[in-house]
């Protein structure tokens, strides 16, 4: 949960105001965010890698707007707080750390989001990827002011381990299911519709993005909102089958 090996936050938020995503019939502005966990700010090339080819990226950069200044915090779940309600964490989220499996707290759904500020100007608001601010029922995306949700509802280090105790993070998940941490649910709005296995946490990044497009397609003649909290380059790291190796950087590189 932790956001990189020193503890520190290092989130990389693209923000899409591109004229090409400008809905048909509105003057409107559609807008992208994407989160992503555990990266280090200089590693992708809108913010300086001179390691990792990130080409889409570069172009998602110069054809939109990069967030540069951001009060963040080392671990997700207060991050993800401010992201979504401008506000500092300590102030609407009732705990300093991230969520875990069951806990009875998380975001309220009293506070304004920015999800909520958008569909009430017509927007049509989605999330794809991980939430991580609350399990309970009261308190995820569908009770924040998104009207669509396909992801996890936390960490995907989260998950069992054969010792009973959650994934060590840098481990891969363990084949057998533990006592520790329930199953992973990949959650589509408010319902379970399956649990994640290890295998399956190498589609999860491809899953990610055909989902987000299809949102995109979905809403192209009106303004939308689509806040994408990538589970990559969480630990563990599961890079997909098709870019695997593809690196000369290891895991999280691919």
């Amino acid at each position: 949960m932790h956001f990189n090996r020193q503890h520190c936050a290092a989130i990389c938020l693209l923000l899409l105001q591109s004229s090409k995503l400008l809905a048909a019939d509105s003057l409107l502005p559609n807008f992208i965010i994407v989160s992503i966990d555990d990266l280090g700010y200089a590693d992708i090339g809108p913010y300086g890698s001179k390691i990792n080819r990130t080409p889409n990226l570069d172009r998602m950069a110069a054809e939109g707007r990069k967030l540069t200044s951001f009060y963040g915090a080392p671990v997700c779940s207060p991050s993800r707080a401010s992201l979504l309600t401008g506000c500092y964490a300590k102030r609407v989220l009732p705990i300093p750390h991230v969520l875990f499996p069951g806990n009875a707290v998380g975001l309220s759904p009293a506070e304004i989001t920015l999800a909520e500020v958008l569909k009430s100007k017509g927007y049509a608001t989605g999330i794809v990827g991980k939430w991580h601010l609350g399990d309970q029922p009261e308190m995820l995306p569908l009770q924040q002011g998104f009207d669509e949700w396909v992801g996890l509802p936390y960490s995907n280090d989260m998950g069992p381990a054969s010792d009973g105790i959650k994934s060590d993070l840098g481990k891969s998940l363990p084949k057998e299911q533990g006592q520790g941490q329930p199953p992973l649910p990949l959650m589509r709005n408010n319902s379970v519709v399956k649990r994640v296995l290890p295998d399956d946490q190498q589609s999860l990044v491809e899953l990610y993005t055909e989902e987000s497009v299809a949102f995109i397609k979905r809403h192209k003649d009106q303004p939308f909102f689509l806040y994408l909290p990538h589970n990559a380059v969480h630990f563990p790291l599961y890079p997909g089958k098709r870019w695997a190796g593809q690196s000369p950087h290891g895991l999280y590189s691919d």
